[in-house]
């Protein structure tokens, strides 16, 4: 028996039992420890760890094994566990070329068998389906996962946008001693941000120029002292800051890895060039047009993840816009405040002192 062990807590164990029952797995149920299922059919082995991973990923439950929240990993082998990387890689290829092999073999002899009784064989028409069906599901699941990526990493920006502004308001209410210097953290560190990390988020990194003004802040946090009535305001807001730019640089990475987008444009390769060899050999104008607009329609999908699972650079790219609502707004009133006295430049760069 296969058993799926469902690691984390017993409220992930009940909530998991549903999508048993749907790909019809019988609970095990052991008395403690991870929620297992067992499947009774022996060739579900494998299969039931796609099953899983689908439905998880269809319902939208965050990503599956390998994943940052480990309460969600799914483990499958007979006992329990499911085996390293390295050795499902092989486990695949060794499973798909025995059943290549398998299958000429068989072929082979069965040859005059198959002539005798007239079998139809195959022709290169009967590929042309399942590979259009292929490439066109996994264009769509990867456009969805860049376009929630993009999705993720503009939220993310304007999280923080709205948190920063929060911080230089609540720093009205800081003692007069440190009211000026976390006002000034403030709006510095959004200059860096807009100026300075937003170029290298394109690269996929973030900058060292927004870090030297949020451990000032902190600094001055500490000086504060956490008796002052604004003190844990402005603690709660700077940890909610940290995370949103987290995030925001988490995002800045491509979604897609290399592997996957190079294997779609192979897919996309053969699709067209098995589509050219189906061709009629009379009256090909109007096919062979349909044709070419299929090919432009795929390649520029393609080319949209390329461009979507990156969000801070390309053409469809998020923009430090609520960013710099934000600074423009907190800018002038630091200015209305305390006249020109920032610690930085337009660019939150330190001042060189006269």
């Amino acid at each position: 028996m296969i058993s799926l062990g469902l690691g984390g807590s017993p409220d992930l164990a009940e909530d998991e039992a549903p999508l048993a029952r749907q790909l019809r797995v019988r609970p095990t149920a052991p008395a403690k420890g991870p929620a297992r299922f067992g499947l009774h059919d022996g060739t579900g082995r494998w299969l039931s760890h796609v099953f899983f991973a689908a439905a998880r990923v269809t319902a939208g439950r965050g990503r599956v094994a390998g994943a940052a929240d480990n309460r969600h990993q799914v483990m499958i082998l007979a006992d329990g566990r499911l085996p390293e990387g390295g050795c499902i890689v092989v486990i695949t290829i060794v499973v798909a070329a025995l059943a290549l092999a398998a299958g000429l073999a068989g072929h082979r002899s069965m040859r005059g068998r198959l002539e005798a009784e007239s079998t139809p064989s195959l022709t290169i028409r009967d590929f042309v389906l399942p590979l259009q069906t292929l490439t066109v599901f996994v264009l769509a699941f990867v456009l969805v996962t860049a376009s929630t990526s993009n999705g993720k990493a503009d939220e993310a920006v304007r999280n923080e946008a709205g948190v920063v502004d929060h911080m230089f308001e609540v720093a009205d209410y800081a003692p007069a001693a440190q009211r000026q210097r976390l006002q000034a953290d403030v709006v510095c560190y959004v200059r860096a941000v807009r100026a300075e990390e937003w170029p290298a988020m394109a690269h996929g990194h973030g900058s060292e120029a927004p870090n030297r003004w949020s451990t000032d802040f902190r600094a001055a946090l500490q000086q504060m002292g956490d008796d002052a009535s604004a003190f844990g305001m402005l603690v709660s807001a700077d940890k909610e800051r940290s995370q949103a730019r987290q995030t925001r640089i988490a995002e800045s990475t491509p979604a897609i890895p290399s592997a996957v987008y190079w294997l779609m444009l192979a897919a996309l390769a053969f699709l067209v060039i098995t589509l050219a060899l189906c061709l009629p050999r009379q009256n090909t104008t109007l096919v062979t047009t349909g044709l070419v607009i299929l090919t432009v329609l795929l390649t520029s999908v393609l080319l949209v993840i390329r461009d979507v699972e990156r969000p801070f650079s390309g053409v469809i790219k998020v923009t430090p816009a609520a960013m710099t609502t934000v600074e423009d707004d907190i800018s002038e009133d630091f200015t209305a405040a305390y006249g020109d006295r920032l610690p930085c430049d337009g660019n939150g760069k330190p001042r060189t002192a006269a």
